[in-house]
């Protein structure tokens, strides 16, 4: 673990006043974290951090390392990105003509079915006009049955 340092400590390496240090410690400047203590919290700084900041060409280089490692890590991540994104129109074109060979039977299917259907109401058509024309005719039958022959 690195070694860290008190507000005090971190003030008299630094020349600068326990104040200047909290500070630089709540608005980010100097890497630090706060940790409970017996009345309340207090900052522990990073000694690296309190090295960079006695010598600003150190703190650059710091930096400098630090955007390169995050930039080889961003450039990484989209190489792994570009991967995933060519490997899902592949992937896309495949499924897409399994899925529609697979339907293909369904949509055949449906298209009996249809056909079916419409046979079936055609014929459920004729039967209603065949019974009617059948229910017609015994009415008449039975009307005529009910009169009086003619004298």
């Amino acid at each position: 673990m690195e070694n860290r340092l008190t507000v005090s400590q971190a003030a008299a390496a630094l020349g600068k006043s326990e104040r200047t240090i909290r500070r630089q410690c709540e608005t980010g400047k100097l890497a630090a974290t706060q940790e409970p203590a017996e009345h309340g919290v207090h900052w522990m700084i990073e000694e690296e951090a309190v090295e960079n900041a006695k010598s600003p060409a150190r703190a650059l280089s710091a930096k400098n390392a630090q955007l390169q490692k995050v930039e080889s890590e961003v450039q990484e991540i989209k190489s792994f990105l570009a991967g995933q994104f060519a490997q899902p129109q592949n992937v896309r074109d495949e499924v897409r003509s399994g899925i529609a060979d697979a339907m293909r039977p369904l949509f055949d299917r449906i298209k009996t079915l249809e056909e079916e259907n419409e046979n079936l109401r055609t014929e459920m058509a004729a039967m209603r006009a065949d019974d009617r024309k059948g229910f017609l005719a015994r009415l008449l039958r039975g009307r005529n049955a009910q009169r009086p022959p003619s004298e």
